[in-house]
């Protein structure tokens, strides 16, 4: 039984590593290089920011990430260049806490930059000379919806109007990401609305619209492909041919990348501790009521009891 615990996990853990590209990934990336490339021209009127916004696991993070990599390359960092900044936000986010978070990851490529010491102008200062130093084309602030505290839901807006000044100084162009509650700062906050491109909306997939329905077969297909090359087990693209088992994935994730490609894992994990070398429809079937049912994520099995009739896909921010 370990034997074949450390088999699933050792699998699993490389599905984990895989990262289809897509046309939303293409998208997000070309606004973000556009956000660099403005930046380049030096102009007086300051940087531009852009907000990413979508439900968890809609594949905000798998984005972030992978132009993260493209952009920092063994070259740049051991020239002591950090061309794409990643700050994951604390909780309860203050002026102080933001220019702590963003010199903390500066301190984890090897530097130090004394993030726990000084006032709340000296740590912004701070900010700025290490952003200037380290040549960073790009900050991205992840988890922005902490500028909404937790504790009284009341909004941060001295921390928004820090980004807007990270803006108009022309420090840095920015990219915010985060969960729908990420609306409220720009609501809130009309002078950094108009320092900001249009928002990258991920809106979970809608099999009604053509292009959705594209996406997330294509998707599905890909990743499935991928976990056959990388010997997770020997057949999984098979079972895409199964009755109706994309649009049972589809209606089990809520048309979430990110939850379908969990799905599909859980029942990787299955079908490897059973021995088989062929992923099944019911090893979906029993990984959606492992993981999903029985927390109630979902109310019922669409690989048992079908699919429901056809309702709308809620959009964010509408």
């Amino acid at each position: 039984m370990t034997d074949l615990n450390d088999e699933a996990a050792r699998r699993v853990g490389l599905a984990d590593a895989i990262v289809i590209p897509n046309e939303r990934a293409k998208e997000a990336h070309s606004a973000f290089d556009y956000l660099r490339l403005r930046a380049h021209q030096r102009s007086d009127r300051g940087t531009t920011g852009v907000l990413m916004v979508g439900p968890s696991q809609t594949g905000k993070s798998t984005i972030l990430h992978s132009y993260r990599r493209r952009l920092n390359t063994p070259q740049a960092l051991e020239d002591g260049r950090i061309p794409v900044l990643l700050v994951t936000l604390t909780a309860n986010q203050t002026r102080k806490g933001l220019a702590q978070d963003i010199l903390r990851a500066i301190d984890a490529f090897g530097y130090q930059t004394v993030w726990q010491k000084g006032t709340e102008n000296q740590l912004l200062s701070r900010v700025q000379a290490n952003i200037k130093q380290h040549k960073v084309e790009l900050l991205i602030l992840d988890e922005i919806q902490h500028l909404v505290h937790s504790d009284n839901q009341k909004l941060a807006s001295s921390v928004s109007d820090t980004i807007k000044w990270l803006l108009m100084e022309s420090v840095v162009p920015v990219v915010m990401s985060g969960v729908e509650e990420a609306w409220l700062p720009f609501r809130a906050n009309l002078q950094l609305q108009k320092r900001c491109a249009a928002p990258i909306v991920m809106d979970p997939l809608d099999l009604a619209k053509r292009e959705d329905q594209h996406l997330f077969r294509s998707f599905l297909v890909s990743f499935m492909v991928e976990v056959e090359a990388q010997n997770i087990i020997a057949d999984a693209t098979g079972v895409l041919t199964e009755n109706r088992v994309p649009e049972c994935i589809y209606e089990a994730s809520e048309g979430v990348l990110g939850q379908a490609c969990n799905l599909i894992k859980d029942a990787l994990y299955l079908a490897i501790r059973r021995g088989s070398d062929a992923l099944s429809v019911s090893d979906l079937s029993e990984a959606t009521d492992r993981c999903w049912v029985a927390f109630d994520r979902l109310r019922i099995n669409p690989f048992v009891h079908g699919i429901a009739p056809v309702r709308p896909v809620r959009r964010m921010g509408r």
